[in-house]
Formats: structure tokens, C-alpha cells, sequence
């Protein structure tokens, strides 16, 4: 169960750097099973330079990392974030397998 976010960054290493301190945040938020995940795009795609995931081991998880996104400590660290990126878009997903 991830939430995946494709953005531009301008600043590849202050993002990184965001990123630990969410990781802390996450942590001190009972999210320590949400892994971060940030890949740079090399070939490709020009509507984005990065894709970041969170990851989360059941969609109930991933249900409980969206609704503290909503808290207002994340919204701080997204606001402060937003200096180094542009988001082109996000959403969650699921990967659909066939039924036996």
C-alpha cells in the first residue's frame, strides 16, 4: 500500500534532507513501519524529476499515514518542504492481483 508522489525538485540534496526529517517526524507519530522511498528519474519523463513513496505495509496503515497528513505537523513539514519541489501530481495505489 503506497502513496506515491512525482514532483520537480530544485534542490536535490535540501529535499534528501527534508526527507530525514520527515523520517523522524514519522517516527515520533507511531508511522515507524511507513518506509520513505525517493527515486531520481534519469531517462524518460520530463514532467518530473523524482518520485518519492511512502510505503506502508497494509492499506490500513497507508489509511492512518493519509490521515496524519492532515495533522498539523505535517502540514508544517510539507509547507517548509515546498521550497524545494514542485508536485506534478500524487496518489495512492494498489497493486490488483488475479483471484485464484
Amino acid at each position: 500500500a503506497v502513496y506515491n508522489t512525482k514532483a520537480v525538485l530544485n534542490d536535490e540534496a535540501a529535499y534528501l534532507k527534508a526527507l530525514d526529517s520527515l523520517r523522524a517526524l514519522l517516527d515520533a507519530h507511531d508511522l515507524k513501519d511507513c518506509k520513505i522511498n525517493c527515486y531520481r528519474v534519469v531517462a524518460g519523463r520530463t514532467d518530473y524529476t523524482h518520485l518519492i513513496s511512502l510505503n506502508c505495509p497494509t492499506p490500513e496503515r497507508r489509511a492512518a499515514l493519509l490521515d496524519g497528513i492532515n495533522e498539523p505537523w505535517a502540514q508544517e513539514w510539507i509547507t517548509s518542504a515546498a521550497k524545494f519541489r514542485t508536485v506534478t501530481s500524487n496518489g495512492t495505489y494498489k497493486e490488483l492481483v488475479p483471484a485464484n
